[in-house]
């Protein structure tokens, strides 16, 4: 017979489980590329049978999985920050969910982009900073637009997605502290007036 708290159950007679699951341990990525088959995981919540996987796009679900296990392959098809949602379950009901954010970006430069602009970075791998250093190749950007432009710069991490550096400057040249960076490696990316270039570096302390 199959009983839950609060139906009179009692541990002779429980032949499930006694309550919900709690929450799934951190969210976890095994990428943020646009495009690209996207592993999200969770360690898991003890005596879950099942998992719930939701995706959001601010208020707009774009996701949803079940799955037996805390695992679910998520291909995103355009950029944005995610919100990533998973609950545990079993026959007694739902446990709290856990909730985590994915930044994805466009790590192919689509369109060529990527031989428009070049990003030269040393040292690589880094260990309490690395400077990150934007040049401008072939481009519909002349020199002078490109010299009084403002450069966007992000790092993500390739291990959850997190952004973990940003910043905006007139210099084509940045000096990032790394030295708060977990060893792993990372992407940058750096825009200026609608273009990008993007580049893997590693962090190695």
């Amino acid at each position: 017979m199959q009983q839950c708290a609060g139906d009179g159950a009692t541990p002779a007679t429980i032949t499930t489980y006694l309550a919900a699951p709690g929450t799934p341990g951190k969210i976890l990525f095994d990428g943020n590329c646009l495009n690209s088959g996207i592993t999200i995981s969770s360690f898991g919540a003890a005596n879950a049978t099942l998992y719930f996987l939701q995706v959001f796009d601010g208020g707009t679900q774009i996701f949803n999985g079940l799955s037996a296990t805390p695992s679910f392959n998520f291909i995103p098809s355009y950029v944005a920050s995610y919100t990533v949602m998973m609950t545990a379950s079993n026959s007694c009901g739902s446990g709290a969910p856990k909730v985590n954010t994915l930044n994805v970006i466009d790590c192919g430069g689509g369109g060529g982009q990527q031989q428009r602009m070049a990003i030269s970075m040393s040292p690589n791998p880094a260990k309490d900073h690395i400077k990150v250093d934007l040049s401008l190749l072939k481009s519909k950007i002349t020199q002078l637009d490109f010299d009084n432009s403002e450069m966007e710069i992000a790092i993500f991490s390739t291990k959850d997605g997190s952004q973990v550096f940003a910043q905006k400057t007139m210099q084509k040249s940045v000096l990032v502290d790394t030295k708060h960076m977990v060893s792993d490696r990372y992407i940058v990316r750096a825009s200026i007036l609608g273009e990008y270039v993007v580049q893997q570096f590693i962090v190695a302390h």
